[in-house]
């Protein structure tokens, strides 16, 4: 096993990974292969473990990166009952990743608006300073050292 995985799935990636190695059918076997690459299997340990070749993991692994569990949709065969829950699977995890996204622009958001609440804090407060400043100097008091 290497150090670093060759490959990082999503929590919801795993979950929908898990769900299809069940079985025989190539979805199954590519799923398999996913997740010996995401515990850092090497490519041909990947490849002894689910059944496929060292070419076509290399092959689920480049399409896995480019259109994610797309690459398990397109590999599910005519079993129709686990056909359905591997769909159900892929639709959950894809669902689990929208809102995912959905939730972390959110806190963006929330974080950006945070930043704008402490700037205008921080400016109200040098423009307090300075006016002290001026009151002071006009009365001939010490007025206190501008803050930073």
């Amino acid at each position: 096993m290497n150090s670093e995985p060759q490959l990082q799935l999503t929590p919801e990636e795993r979950t929908a990974c898990l769900a299809m190695a069940n079985g025989d059918s190539l979805a199954a076997r590519r799923a398999v292969a996913l997740l010996a690459l995401h515990e850092g299997a090497t490519q041909p340990l990947a490849a002894e473990r689910c059944g496929l070749s060292a070419g076509q993991v290399r092959y689920t692994l480049r399409r896995f990166r480019e259109v994610r569990l797309q690459v398990l949709e397109a590999a599910i065969g005519n079993n129709a009952a686990e056909n359905e829950l591997q769909r159900k699977a892929i639709k959950a995890a894809k669902k689990a990743a929208k809102r995912e996204k959905k939730e972390a622009k959110k806190q963006r958001k929330r974080e950006k608006k945070e930043a704008k609440k402490a700037a205008k804090a921080e400016k109200r407060t040098r423009k307090e300073a300075k006016r002290a400043r001026k009151a002071a100097a006009a009365t001939g008091a010490v007025a206190p050292p501008p803050a930073e």
